[in-house]
């Protein structure tokens, strides 16, 4: 278990990188599955999809951005991660343009 919370932590570093690079680029051009993974309970606590990016803005803090109501506006929202929450940030292929839909655990 243990080398498993590693990897999947291991991934969360890597996917923070390649999402501030991804941020840095406005690449609100395709859409994203978002997924914030909780290793303690094992289970997705949040998963947004749509035109979105994910932008670190600190080692605790993400922000989730994206494109709603024909592109003219967007959504934005802060979640807090730390050592037993990472995010994933995979494209989807399929999408409504500009909805966006957001998956809570129970």
């Amino acid at each position: 278990m243990k080398a498993l919370i590693a990897i999947f932590l291991a991934m969360g570093i890597y996917s923070m990188a390649a999402n501030s690079i991804a941020a840095t680029n406005d690449s609100y051009n395709e859409p994203h599955r978002i997924t914030f993974y909780d290793a303690n309970k094992d289970k997705n606590v949040l998963i947004v999809t749509g035109y979105c990016i994910a932008d670190s803005k600190s080692d605790t803090l993400v922000e989730v951005s994206c494109k709603v109501d024909d592109g003219n506006k967007i959504w934005r929202q802060q979640v807090r991660v730390n050592d037993d929450i990472t995010y994933f940030d995979d494209p989807v292929k399929k999408f409504t343009k500009y909805k966006v839909r957001v998956q809570q655990s129970k």
